[in-house]
Order: C-alpha cells, then structure tokens, then sequence
C-alpha cells in the first residue's frame, strides 16, 4: 500500500478538516500544559484549607483559642 492511500485509510474526507483539527488539538494541548505547569498550594487531610497565621506548638493537654474562627463540625 502506498503512503497516499495508507494516510486516506486513516484520515477519510478532507485534508483542510484534518489540518484544522490538527492545529486546534495542538492550541489546547499547550493551553492544558500550561494550565497544568502552574504552581499552585495543595492541602491534603486539611479539608483543603490553608495557613492564615503562623503553626502555634502545644504541650499534650492544652488547648488553643482562637477568635473568629468556624470550624466545622467534625474536624479534629
């Protein structure tokens, strides 16, 4: 089988459409890429929260208070 008839098996109909395809797949390919490359926190057994103030160390028994805050129910 020759090149021309082997590349009409595999992309039946019009060259521009498949060119045109080609290209938009190519765009968002390096828009995903690009999506994907960017740096970005991940907080995982948080419930997806971040710090907003700075790590406090406790002894075993104490507790910490905190004005302001909502937790919710559940979260230990």
């Amino acid at each position: 089988m020759t090149r021309r008839r082997l590349a009409a098996a595999l992309f039946p109909g019009d060259k521009t459409v498949w060119v045109v395809a080609a290209a938009t797949a190519a765009v968002l390919f390096v828009v995903l890429l690009v999506a994907l490359l960017q740096p970005r926190d991940v907080y995982t057994g948080s419930n997806s929260v971040g710090a907003r103030n700075w790590i406090v160390e406790l002894d075993d028994g104490r507790q910490l208070c905190a004005r302001r805050q909502r937790v919710p129910p559940g979260t230990e």
